[in-house]
């Protein structure tokens, strides 16, 4: 017989495409600061992708409270020349109060069934190096993977580049001027282009089809894109996405490059490109800026122009589902990370 007073649990709840204003609320209470401000708009740029599959968007409640949240995003790749078609583990956080309510692992069973019955290749997965994260991922999907007979990969280790805009100018003031546009549809066939090139060019490629390159580069929130357009033809492309970052003492505004295409551009065009970006008024308010150094562009233009490698790194992780890709590692790979 229960005593007086006791108050018992409220069960979990699985929910599938959950209020993502909610899981809004819940990552930013989640992650100690300073943090990425996980808002709506944020995962709305991932998850609303014409071509992504909404359902492995996942939260367990219990009451009205989102505990824990799991995304997957899918994406068509060129692996080695080949199609391959894969999940990428996106956003992943539990609140602190359900430690040892196997929350995490709860939620990524729940995905993993999903797409398994979906006819994907495998599950790919980012994180910081040596973190709690690169721990929860090898540790849980070490066990999910057995169940197929695979197990986790850990394809490359990559480092983080970081630039402070005011010193970006500063390097880059004697560049010279380049022809630069703001992404429209009417530019959309040679930008699809440019990200299908890299099929020859490395590993693993993400390959963005038309009907997701006006999201990507221009619709979605917080994202901005400059081209280098010359003579009616793109050269070069850099998309970023801006995230205001909670801090302890006070906010600030980070941006972070997530597609970056160089084209057939030279050395000293690839720095003027940089440098005309930079002196776009865009970047008079941002603290720092980071690209993601996984081998598909040229860093060196980044680091003769103010950026520099930060003891970040981080890890790439792969877990085949079938036997069609079975690769251990990478020179090279294309996504964004971020």
């Amino acid at each position: 017989m229960k005593s007086k007073g006791h108050h018992s649990e409220p069960e979990q709840q699985l929910i599938v495409r959950p209020d993502l204003k909610l899981v809004s609320e819940m990552m930013v209470e989640a992650w100690a600061r300073p943090c990425r401000e996980y808002s709506e708009d944020l995962l709305r740029s991932y998850i609303d992708r014409p071509t992504n599959d909404p359902q492995l968007s996942v939260a367990i409640a219990m009451g009205q409270r989102i505990m824990g949240y799991t995304n997957y995003t899918v994406y068509d790749f060129w692996c080695k020349r080949e199609p391959m078609k894969a999940a990428v583990v996106r956003f992943a956080a539990s609140r602190k109060e359900s430690a040892g309510k196997f929350v995490g692992g709860k939620l990524s069973n729940k995905l993993w069934e999903t797409i398994q019955n979906h006819g994907y290749d495998g599950l790919l997965g980012v994180t910081e190096s040596d973190s709690t994260a690169s721990r929860f991922f090898e540790r849980v999907y070490k066990k999910i993977l057995s169940t197929v007979n695979s197990r986790v990969y850990k394809l490359k280790v990559f480092p983080i580049l970081m630039g402070m805009p005011r010193m970006i100018r500063r390097r880059t003031q004697d560049s010279g001027e380049c022809e630069v546009h703001p992404y429209s549809p009417h530019w959309r066939a040679q930008c699809v282009q440019l990200v299908e090139e890299l099929k020859d060019k490395v590993n693993l490629a993400r390959r963005i089809p038309p009907a997701d390159a006006d999201f990507i580069f221009s619709e979605r929130p917080l994202t901005r894109s400059w081209l280098f357009v010359d003579g009616g033809k793109v050269r070069a492309l850099l998309n970023v996405i801006r995230v205001k970052v909670l801090g302890i003492v006070k906010d600030s505004i980070n941006v972070y490059i997530e597609h970056v295409f160089f084209g057939d551009l030279q050395e000293d065009e690839r720095r003027n490109f940089i440098g005309t970006v930079f002196r776009d008024s865009y970047w008079d308010d941002v603290e720092a800026v980071y690209n993601a150094d996984s081998g598909y562009y040229d860093a060196s233009s980044f680091l003769a122009s103010g950026f520099y490698r930060t003891p970040k790194t981080c890890n790439l992780y792969w877990g085949p589902i079938n036997d069609k890709f079975g690769f251990q590692e990478v020179d090279s790979f294309y996504l964004d990370v971020f």
